[in-house]
């Protein structure tokens, strides 16, 4: 809503996304190939989603892998440009971006700012009792500063290893677009530095 003109363009905009997603997998039912939307696809023909579920997906896909790698993007840069030392070490790479560069530029970040889960048992964690149906907000950037993790957390280094942060979440809830968004990164600061 805050890059188009009107709610109404706005609405109309989010309604073809919605659409496209149903299309899209009808597309790829004829004609599967190697990508998520064809196992979307599968789901839909196999009665396991519904074409509401389909184009949520297509949304949540459209949206995700655009504002989040964005936001590390931007982040990344802007860690870089206030702290010249780690800029020079990064030039000094001879054009490669290391992979802990990627890395800390993603812990730093944090893309994606939180997650809400719902609890489906009482459970105690760290002295707090959470209930069964209680909202839980997981807060990946700060556990990505957290101390007990990372040796002088508040430090932006490039350099850093092991870099264990959660910017794209942990386990089942591991984010589907990790190494396109990984590639991302690595591909826009090599030009960035190359260009520049």
């Amino acid at each position: 809503p805050h890059y188009t003109p009107s709610w109404e363009e706005f609405k109309a905009a989010l309604q073809g996304l919605w659409d496209y997603g149903v299309t899209l997998a009808d597309r790829r039912q004829r004609d599967p190939d190697a990508g998520i939307m064809t196992a979307i696809a599968q789901g839909r023909r196999d009665g396991r989603l519904s074409d509401d579920e389909v184009s949520g997906y297509m949304l949540q896909l459209a949206a995700a892998g655009n504002e989040t790698t964005r936001n590390a993007i931007a982040f990344g840069l802007h860690a870089l440009l206030l702290r010249p030392d780690q800029m020079a070490l990064l030039r000094a790479q001879g054009g490669e971006m290391p992979t802990s560069a990627v890395e800390e530029m993603l812990r730093w970040s944090a893309p994606t700012i939180h997650t809400v889960r719902l609890a489906r048992e009482d459970v105690e964690i760290h002295g707090q009792r959470i209930r069964a149906g209680d909202s839980i907000a997981l807060l990946l950037g700060s556990a990505n500063f957290d101390p007990e993790t990372f040796h002088r957390p508040e430090q932006f280094d490039i350099m850093r290893t092991p870099n264990e942060h959660v910017a794209f979440g942990t386990a089942a809830h591991t984010c589907l677009g990790i190494h396109v968004a990984r590639l991302e990164l690595k591909v826009m600061f090599e030009e960035l530095l190359r260009r520049a």
